[in-house]
């Protein structure tokens, strides 16, 4: 199968896509610090085929642990000060 891998004809598991698939794009920050204090979306919004457009204020302000670090849950760590889905606070270009 090394010749059907160098050519490209090989199908790996990310290339079998579900029939009704959806697909994401994430759309990366422009400025390297800041606060999101709103999110036009009509622009994506009108792109055919576009089924949703989740914004930082589709989901719960809510603080979650790193994976792996359960006392990081702990009122007395500042472990998850920062740590939010789809965060508000801008900290970094990119």
């Amino acid at each position: 199968d090394a010749f059907d891998k160098a050519t490209g004809r090989t199908k790996y598991y990310e290339d079998r896509m579900p029939s009704g698939a959806l697909y994401a794009r994430i759309k990366h920050s422009e400025i390297a610090h800041g606060y999101v204090k709103s999110i036009d979306t009509s622009a994506a919004e009108a792109i055919e085929g576009v089924v949703k457009v989740l914004t930082c204020f589709d989901v719960p302000d809510i603080a979650f642990p790193t994976a792996g670090h359960p006392w990081s849950m702990d009122p007395g760590h500042q472990d998850t000060a920062d740590r939010h889905l789809l965060n508000r606070h801008v900290r970094y270009y990119g």
